[in-house]
């Protein structure tokens, strides 16, 4: 059990750094350092709290292997089961679709370092191929291979963080712009988010809630702090390198020669970039295969039979949108849809199932973090937390 425990452990780390550990200064770097780093704080204890209620709802349903749909058919009926999974359907096929569209242009200049030239659309394919390979024989498998990558990731992220802090060259925490927190508080929110990992977590570690909920605190606490130490690293001007710095890299232009230009980390940087898309494909196809699993439940009788149709369900859609040329106009919906359901799925959506498992239902149940003082609270900064969603958006796409 300790050996899986490592393995999920992993699974949230890798889901919950992902491509952000690249992406995520150019939206903090609006605000600065220390208005990031209290963005992290807030949105670290406001997803930890969230993160135990979404697991405390998903053990409360006795249906194994229940999943988004189960859950909120049991505490929001048939509507809100529908909209909510609606609303993970989109937020995660979004996210797969983001992440095949970065696959071409990175895995393709990779071969290209290795003076295999291929035509664009085969890296996607290869990419898409082993990903499916993976999925298709097992959780157990995906969340071993996640866990090799992750290892390999670990070790560029030293490459990379070594080598700008062994520079003699002045650091200090840029200047900071307080008004932007506001900005800057969904951007973290959205990117440290498990939540939808929860219930393959729950069911690979066999429900054992003490143990989940360790698995949870160990993973999420080290993740955040990695990208805590990350954000230090990217938001920190190096003499003249500052205007060629990560944090002034939009992250619809990222590409392996933009990342590979920029001074003193760009060496690794693209690298760290292709394990974070790959953990993060496999992490998603984890999610949405499950997901459906649980929606379909009812018409697949032969397991075998039913996890073929689930990934290619899960994956030939993603490869097929992720392979269009204009990552732009991907990025920008990928954007809306992935903020607001981030939001949604890891905030609003545990507090409506704790509403409705804890006064709302005839047989209501208790909890240690179920008091309605926390959850008036929690619920106040989820509204606020989807208006500063809303603020974001509207400012990335104006300016």
């Amino acid at each position: 059990m300790l050996w899986r425990w490592v393995l999920a452990a992993f699974f949230i780390f890798s889901f919950t750094i992902g491509t952000s550990m690249i992406m995520i200064p150019y939206s903090t770097s609006i605000a600065g350092f220390w208005p990031s780093l209290t963005a992290i704080i807030i949105c670290y204890i406001y997803l930890m709290i969230t993160g135990f209620y979404y697991l405390e709802a998903t053990l409360s349903v006795p249906h194994p292997a229940s999943n988004v749909f189960s859950i909120s058919h049991q505490y929001m009926g048939k509507v809100g089961a529908w909209g909510s999974s609606l609303i993970l359907a989109l937020t995660v096929y979004a996210n797969l679709i983001y992440y095949f569209s970065l696959s071409d242009t990175i895995f393709g200049s990779v071969f290209g370092v290795l003076h295999l030239y291929l035509a664009r659309i085969v890296p996607l394919l290869l990419v898409g191929l082993l990903a499916g390979i993976l999925i298709l024989s097992g959780t157990y498998a995906t969340m071993l291979a996640n866990f090799l990558i992750a290892l390999i990731m670990c070790i560029l992220f030293y490459l990379s963080f070594k080598i700008g802090f062994t520079l003699k060259v002045p650091m200090s925490p840029t200047n900071s712009s307080w008004l932007f927190l506001v900005l800057v508080i969904p951007s973290i929110f959205n990117t440290l988010y498990f939540h939808t990992l929860i219930p393959t977590i729950a069911h690979f570690l066999n429900y054992k809630k003490k143990l989940i909920q360790m698995c949870i605190i160990v993973a999420f606490t080290f993740a955040m702090l990695l990208f805590t130490a990350w954000l230090f690293f990217s938001l920190t001007p190096r003499e003249r390198s500052y205007e060629e710095s990560l944090s002034q890299l939009n992250p619809a232009d990222i590409t392996f020669q933009s990342l590979a230009q920029i001074p003193f980390i760009g060496r690794w940087l693209p690298y760290l970039l292709a394990t974070n898309v790959f953990t993060s494909i496999l992490c998603n196809l984890i999610i949405l295969v499950d997901f459906l699993k649980d929606v379909f439940s009812h018409y697949f009788k032969e397991k075998k039979v039913r996890r073929l149709y689930l990934c290619a369900c899960a994956l030939i859609p993603t490869l097929l949108i992720g392979s269009l040329p204009d990552r732009h106009l991907l990025f920008n919906v990928a954007l809306f849809i992935t903020e607001f359901g981030g939001a949604y799925l890891a905030g609003l959506l545990p507090l409506l199932w704790i509403w409705s498992l804890k006064y709302f239902l005839i047989q209501k149940q208790r909890f240690g973090l179920g008091r309605k003082v926390l959850l008036v609270c929690m619920t106040i900064f989820t509204v606020f937390a989807l208006y500063s969603v809303g603020l974001e958006i509207v400012y990335q796409v104006t300016f």
